[in-house]
C-alpha cells in the first residue's frame, strides 16, 4: 500500500464524518456516529465499517474504486423489533444520498460516484441475552 493509497481512506472517512457529523437525530433522539466503536459504546449507534478499495489507473491519473459499509447497531430491545434500526438507517441514507446524483465532497480528490450498492441485516443475541440488530448499507465509490 503506497502512501497515496492510504490517504484516500482518510479522505473518505473524513468526508463521511463531515456528512454524518458525530450524531444522528431521529424522532428527537440522538445516536452517536463512530469511525471505530469505543469500549463504552451505547446500545444503539451508527458506525463506518472497513473501507475496501483498490487503485486503478495510470501513474498520472489515479482512480480509486471500492466500497464502504455504514452500519446501524441496535441492542436496545429484548425482541427483534427492527423499527428503530430502520428509522436510523433511513436518516443516514437521506444524509448520504439526498439525491440520485449526490456524492461526498473530498479534500484533494474528486468523487465521481457514490452509490448505494446493497443492504444486509443480521440479528443475533449478545452476552446479556439482548437482541443485537445490525443493518449494513454498502456504498460503492469511484474517486479520482
Amino acid at each position: 500500500m503506497s502512501a497515496v493509497h492510504g490517504h484516500i481512506n482518510y479522505a473518505l472517512a473524513t468526508a463521511l464524518n463531515t456528512a454524518l457529523g458525530s450524531t444522528i437525530t431521529v424522532s428527537g433522539t440522538t445516536y452517536q456516529y463512530y469511525n471505530s466503536v469505543p469500549v463504552d459504546a451505547p446500545n444503539t449507534y451508527v458506525r463506518m465499517g472497513e473501507i475496501i478499495d483498490r487503485d486503478n489507473g495510470t501513474k498520472e491519473a489515479f482512480i480509486y474504486e471500492g466500497t464502504v459499509p455504514i452500519i446501524v447497531n441496535d441492542e436496545s430491545s429484548n425482541v427483534a423489533d427492527r423499527k428503530l434500526a430502520y428509522s436510523i438507517m433511513a436518516k443516514v441514507r437521506s444524509i448520504l444520498k439526498g439525491s440520485k446524483t449526490a456524492v461526498l465532497s473530498l479534500s484533494g480528490y474528486t468523487m465521481t460516484v457514490f452509490a448505494f450498492d446493497t443492504s444486509l441485516e443480521t440479528i443475533s443475541y449478545n452476552d446479556e441475552g439482548r437482541v443485537q440488530i445490525q443493518l449494513i448499507d454498502i456504498y460503492r465509490f469511484i474517486i479520482e
